[in-house]
């Protein structure tokens, strides 16, 4: 899909991805999100922080976690996805932001990984 090459082309991509994120095509705005884990430009976190975690398709917010997730270099990520897990009320989004933070595995994270094993709901313990 067009949305993969954009997400290579870094800051250049970027017009396009956000122009691809309101396409009506579920599957184009799914490649997009994908595509925005993978471009290094800067503004493609902010992107995914607006898409995550108020998205309410469940394919599209766990693939915008999962994007944040490889955005482990941007030190911005794991102090948001640690709020989202400390602040939402949706444990599915919670268990998003958590596994996020799995996949990141640095030292940062842990505190709310290991906080995540003594959660009230049962699916994120």
């Amino acid at each position: 899909m067009i949305a993969e090459t954009l997400g290579k082309l870094g800051g250049a991509g970027i017009a396009g991805l956000r122009f691809a994120l309101k396409d009506p095509d579920s599957k184009v705005r799914l490649a997009t999100i994908v595509a925005l884990g993978y471009n290094e430009d800067t503004q493609s976190v902010d992107l995914l922080e607006n898409i995550f975690p108020k998205e309410s398709d469940v394919d599209m917010r766990q693939a915008a976690a999962q994007a944040l997730g490889r955005k482990a270099h941007d030190a911005g990520v794991v102090t948001y996805l640690t709020e989202v897990f400390h602040n939402a009320s949706d444990p599915s989004v919670r268990f998003d932001a958590v596994s996020a933070l799995g996949d990141i595995c640095i030292i940062n994270a842990i505190g709310s990984i290991v906080e995540a094993l003594y959660d009230k709901d049962d699916d994120i313990r």
